[in-house]
Order: structure tokens, then C-alpha cells, then sequence
């Protein structure tokens, strides 16, 4: 039985970064209702089964403050394209932006038919991207982003990936920066979906991104004692509408060593204090164990997901005595709220590196998260933290982009046709740079790895990259669009 299921701010025209932080999901026995039909045998009619479990996330936005998605299945594909997989049916809606540089579980799945698959596919039904004004509701009108090719998404892997009898395999769906999810400004105002996503297949070595789950915790004492608990109830953090929903499964989550405890102030607390039937948020990773989905808890703060508060913002001073002030921006002249990092509080970056206080300086945009303490005198109140994602990717406020229709391609330069008033643009191309495809297609649209051979003369191209003094942009990273809807 796996241990997940123990028991029954955003730019339209520059591209910049958006988060995709999904609902946490758990589908047990390889979905609800949906063909289970095996893509692969060991020639003698019998494939086995493995576990299988997709985490997915990254870093924030500045434009919109909600981006709210509505996925309504999620499936693999095998070769056979036209029978699909289901893992689950169950419709839920999260806000991308919930989250920064954690990540949470999209589908923990045990009975996945072993074999080789090729394609993970989610049907979205809508995207509305939401601004709030300084109470918190709706500011304006949403905007419905429009998707392509009726909502459905695939997302390839670079080669097919494969489900071995007995094994589990953990997916991480990579949502960083412009090379991600995009959403595009069209000629008539809408904005278009345009989704990049990078499948990484995660080995025994690869780090993993820190996860938030918040529930109630039970069967304290067993099966092992002092060392795991099971979360039962689950709630996704980042859930809104019907993504808002209980669980039925539990979850058996492990104590790391190093693991830390908060009570409901989020005061230090021994594991001593933790009694059966407290509510709780617990972080740690996705992990792989004997042969099973696994979490493994390196922090546990007591008290309602409700009580348990995220602020995103700048640090506007170096933390050096375990306090700063947040602030909305760099240049921010208000006061902000004052943070004080709770002693074993848990920082992380975007890849899942634990980090010290000492990456608390002036300028670094972080996530805080924690408990709110009652304003006192004339200090306002200030937020406990227990809890801090810290943004340590490097600015790319120096990179330039081209977008355009090819024209030329010779020896790693492709020369790109844009508007008469913007002038024609060059890419020159290096070992390192980076290509993804967007097809899209009738029957879906599909984010891949490109190559060269996807750089084609007609084809619409964007590029992000520097300046080489003589006019081209050397690009980190290439989109190639092909549409396919009419071959």
C-alpha cells in the first residue's frame, strides 16, 4: 500500500516569470475511473506495476497577484497515444502564484502499469489571472487567458520515461522564468497560453524541491514510533474553489533527522508535544522509498492552514540579529512588516537547497511564511517565521528579447523578419542554448525539447539572450512555434 494513500506577477509583453504551483492531488490505484490499459508487457502478457508521483512549481510574478488554473484530468500517454492513462478525473483549481520557490505534489499514484510512456497530459478548462487591490479582493475584471486546442496540454520529456515493476519514479515539471509558462499578448487584447514546461526525470542523487502539506495528524505512535506520523485530511496550500477540497487518502510522512517542531504561537517545541489530532503544515520532499511515493517532513508548525501566513516581498535589511523588515519592493519607502526568523526556522531556495540566515541580506526577494504576532504599541504587527523561500536566481534584467519569422539560417545564426517598424533581428546560437517547441496541434497542444532540426525557414521564433555588440542576441534559450493544426 503506498504511503501516500495509507488509508481509503506577470508580464504580457516582456515574458517574465510565471509560477505554476499545483493543488495537491493524490490519486491511488492509477486514477478514478480512468483506462488503466498496460503500454508495455515482459512478452508473456504480465507487466507489474510501480509508483509514479509528479511535483510541479516555481518562482513568482510582479503583474497579476492570482493566476487561478482549472485542471480537470491528468494522464500519461504511452505510444499509443489514443489510450491514455487516467490518474485521476477529479476537477480542482489552485493559484499559481500561491507559492515561490516550493513546490507542491501534482499526482502521488500507485498500480501504474509498468512500461515505457511518453507523454504527460493535463486538461485545462480555464486560467483567470486576477489583480487585488491592498484588502486583498478583486481589483478590476479577471482576465481569461484563451487556450489552445480546447485546454489540453502535453508535456514531453526528453525521450520517453519508464514505470519499472516494483520502482518508483518521481517527475518534476520545471516552471522557471520566460522559458516556462507564458501567456502572450494578442492583436485583439486577449491573452493567449502559451505553456513551456521542462519534464525532468529525477534520479537517487537529484535534489528535491521542498513540498508544503497541511492536515491532521494521526497514528501518532505508529508504525515506527518517534521517527513518522500520518497527515490525514490533506489540504493543498495553494487550493481555491473546488481545488479547495479534503482529501480521502493519508499520508505517512517521515521525520528527517534534522527535522524541526513549532507549536501554535510558532515557538520551538519538542516532537514531545505533538499530540494525535493537531492540525499541522508540514514541508519537506517528495522522496522514493522502497519501491513506494514517500514524504520526508524536515519541518512541522502546529495550527490551521488558515493561521499559517505567507508574505512575499523584499528584504529591506541584512537579517544579521534574525530580523528584517519585508517591504513590497527594493525601492519601497513604507515601513513594512518586521519578520523574525523563529530559531530552526526552515530556509530554502528554489531547488530545494537548505540554506542559513546569512542569505537574508538587503534586495532578496523572498517568501515568508509563519504566524502572525498581535500588533503591540506603535510597531504594528509583525509575522514569526518558520518558514522562508528565498529567491537566489540570478536577475535577468540585462537579457534582451527577439521575436520574429524566420528567414535565414547558416552556421548557428537565424535570421528573424519582424515588423517593418522594429527592423529584422539575428540569433546566434551556442552548445548551451536551450530550445523548446510549442506545437500545437488539433487534438492538443504539446511543450517539447527542440533541437536545431526544429529551426526551420517560416517559423515563428522567439530568443532570450545578450547582446553581442554587433547587432545579434546570443541566446540562452530559443521557442520555436509550429503549427500543425493544418498538416
Amino acid at each position: 500500500m503506498s504511503r501516500f494513500c495509507s488509508t481509503p506577477d506577470f508580464q504580457i509583453a516582456r515574458f517574465p516569470i510565471l509560477a505554476l504551483l499545483l493543488s495537491l492531488l493524490v490519486a491511488c490505484g492509477g486514477g478514478s475511473g480512468g483506462d488503466t490499459t498496460p503500454v508495455a508487457d515482459d512478452g508473456g502478457g504480465a507487466v507489474g506495476s510501480g509508483s509514479l508521483a509528479l511535483t510541479i512549481g516555481d518562482h513568482p510574478v510582479d503583474d497579476f497577484d492570482e493566476i487561478l488554473v482549472t485542471v480537470t484530468s491528468v494522464s500519461l500517454l504511452g505510444n499509443d497515444e489514443d489510450e491514455p492513462l487516467l490518474l485521476t478525473d477529479v476537477p480542482f483549481t489552485f493559484d499559481l502564484l500561491a507559492l515561490d520557490a516550493a513546490t507542491e505534489l501534482l499526482v502521488a499514484a500507485d498500480d501504474i502499469p509498468a512500461g515505457d510512456y511518453a507523454k504527460i497530459r493535463l486538461q485545462l478548462e480555464s486560467i483567470e489571472l486576477r489583480r487585488l487591490d491592498e484588502d486583498g479582493e478583486l481589483d478590476g475584471d479577471p482576465v481569461d487567458a484563451r487556450l489552445l486546442a480546447d485546454g489540453k496540454l502535453d508535456l514531453n520529456p526528453r525521450g520517453p520515461f519508464s514505470i519499472q515493476d516494483g520502482g518508483a519514479l518521481i517527475v518534476q515539471l520545471d516552471i522557471d522564468a520566460e522559458r516556462s509558462f507564458q501567456a502572450v499578448q494578442t492583436g485583439t487584447g486577449q491573452i493567449r497560453f502559451r505553456p513551456q514546461v521542462f519534464v525532468k526525470i529525477l534520479g537517487d542523487g537529484d535534489l528535491r524541491r521542498i513540498t508544503f502539506l497541511s492536515g491532521t495528524i494521526q497514528r501518532l505512535a505508529a508504525p515506527e514510533g518517534d521517527t513518522s506520523f500520518e497527515l490525514c485530511g490533506a489540504r493543498a496550500l495553494t487550493g481555491r474553489g473546488a481545488g479547495d477540497r479534503q482529501l480521502d487518502a493519508c499520508t505517512l510522512v517521515d521525520l528527517n533527522e534534522d527535522a524541526q517542531f513549532f507549536g501554535l504561537e510558532a515557538e520551538p517545541i519538542g516532537f514531545g508535544n505533538v499530540d494525535d489530532e493537531s492540525p499541522a503544515i508540514v514541508a519537506g520532499r517528495v522522496i522514493a522509498v522502497d519501491g513506494r511515493i514517500g514524504f520526508e517532513a524536515l519541518l512541522l508548525q502546529l495550527g490551521n492552514r488558515s493561521d499559517f501566513k505567507r508574505i512575499r516581498g523584499i528584504v529591506a535589511e541584512d537579517a544579521a540579529d534574525g530580523t528584517f523588515r519585508l517591504v513590497d519592493s527594493a525601492e519601497s519607502e513604507e515601513a513594512g512588516i518586521e519578520i523574525i526568523v523563529q530559531p530552526g526556522a526552515l530556509l530554502f531556495d528554489q531547488d530545494g537547497e537548505i540554506l542559513e540566515t546569512a542569505v537574508l541580506v538587503a534586495g532578496t526577494q523572498v517568501r515568508v511564511m509563519g504566524r502572525l504576532s498581535p500588533a503591540e504599541g506603535e510597531g504594528g504587527a509583525s509575522l514569526l517565521a518558520t518558514a522562508i523561500a528565498v529567491d537566489t536566481s540570478e536577475p535577468n534584467d540585462q537579457l534582451e528579447q527577439v521575436a520574429g519569422e524566420i528567414t535565414a539560417i547558416t552556421d548557428g545564426r537565424v535570421d528573424l523578419a519582424r515588423s517593418e517598424a522594429a527592423g529584422d533581428a539575428c540569433i546566434i546560437l551556442e552548445a548551451g542554448t536551450e530550445i523548446t517547441v510549442f506545437e500545437s496541434g488539433e487534438d492538443a497542444v504539446t511543450s517539447r525539447p527542440g533541437t536545431t532540426d526544429d529551426l526551420e525557414v517560416g517559423r515563428h521564433t522567439e530568443a532570450r539572450g545578450l547582446t553581442d555588440g554587433e547587432g545579434c542576441i546570443v541566446a540562452q534559450d530559443v521557442v520555436v512555434e509550429i503549427d500543425s493544426t493544418d498538416a
